[in-house]
């Protein structure tokens, strides 16, 4: 299932109600959590983006995890968080943290752009090493900042994604090679600004 987000509005200088709004776009993939309320939380990112305001504004309880100069978290003191929230952060960063999320909880992962092609894929069978279940990754398009919709990366959702590419020339070219893709399951290998949803057991 596709899940749609409401289009932005560029109207100039966003008033506060606006920008509410905008922050809890920001945080649309809450919907995919069996409870999309935003209990105990922590965060491991730059936090350069909307997403850590997002998280502010909509949390009950946010922390801010550490990090190193180089990009590495620190080790997490705290216990029982509901749902780990990582952006742009490696795999070692988050087996650091992972002991603080409580079992049951959540993490999204947020993995902007791809370096090599097939990285989510291969984060996503490491969580399921490290004991995750429930495992799933997302597109969120076009990126994080202005997505419209957030499209599970299984061969059905993208075969009907790649279905409506076809507008025009480019479209239907687009379209075209997007179902090849499909067809021979590399799809989800090239697209940007993925996520990985997934529970701690």
């Amino acid at each position: 299932m596709v899940t749609p987000v409401v289009a932005r509005k560029d109207a100039g200088p966003l008033g506060a109600r606006d920008r509410d709004l905008q922050l809890a776009r920001r945080a649309d993939w809450r919907f995919l959590l069996p409870d999309p309320r935003l209990r105990r939380v922590a965060y491991l990112g730059p936090g350069k983006d909307s997403l850590i305001e997002a998280l502010g504004r909509l949390s009950e309880a946010l922390t801010v995890l550490p990090l190193r100069e180089g990009g590495e978290s620190l080790a997490v003191v705290s216990k029982g968080f509901d749902l780990l929230v990582v952006q742009c952060c490696g795999g070692a960063s988050v087996r650091a943290v992972i002991s603080g999320l409580r079992r049951g909880g959540h993490l999204y992962w947020e993995l902007p752009s791809q370096r090599f092609p097939g990285q989510p894929r291969r984060q996503a069978s490491w969580l399921h090493k490290l004991g995750f279940t429930d495992v799933q990754r997302f597109w969120h398009r076009p990126d994080f900042e202005q997505c419209k919709e957030i499209i599970p990366l299984n061969s059905s959702s993208v075969r009907f994604v790649a279905s409506r590419l076809g507008e025009g020339t480019l479209g239907r070219v687009t379209a075209a090679a997007s179902g090849l893709m499909t067809a021979f399951g590399l799809f989800p290998w090239f697209v940007s600004s993925q996520s990985i949803l997934a529970r701690r057991s």
